[in-house]
Parts: C-alpha cells; sequence; structure tokens
C-alpha cells in the first residue's frame, strides 16, 4: 500500500518512494538497475549532471505519468 513511482531522472531511470514534493519530504530515491541501491541527494544530482552537465532541479524527481514510463522503457528495449 506504499506509494512507488517510477522517477524519470534524465539518462536514468529510478523508483521513488514516499510524499513525491522532494527528498525534505520524505521521497526516498531508489535505483533498480543498482540492486535496488537508496540514492542520497548528491546520488541523484551526480546522475543528472552526469547525463545532462546540468544541476538536478526539484521537478525532475516528480513521479513520471504512464506515458513518459512506456516511452522510457521502449527507448531502451
Amino acid at each position: 500500500g506504499a506509494p512507488v513511482y517510477g522517477v524519470a531522472l534524465p539518462g536514468h531511470f529510478v523508483v521513488g518512494f514516499g510524499a513525491s514534493e522532494g527528498p525534505g519530504a520524505g521521497q526516498v530515491l531508489a535505483d533498480p538497475f543498482d540492486g535496488g541501491r537508496v540514492l542520497t541527494g548528491p546520488d541523484a544530482e551526480l546522475l543528472v549532471a552526469g547525463a545532462t552537465g546540468g544541476a538536478l532541479e526539484p521537478s525532475m524527481l516528480a513521479p513520471a505519468g504512464t506515458p513518459e514510463v512506456v516511452a522510457r522503457i521502449l527507448n531502451n528495449v
């Protein structure tokens, strides 16, 4: 019954648990491609910086909608 959702970070898809308003609001991110490792704020910042060269924006932590999840999966296939 816990809220679990995809988070489409640029260049890396992760899973979010808890409130989606951001890490300060109780959101926890985990990397399913790294054995479910829990990501810290700096970990997420590094993933975004590595993919875009830019900073992590709060909007990037929002739950991904169904079309975005499907597009990311198809892009990876």
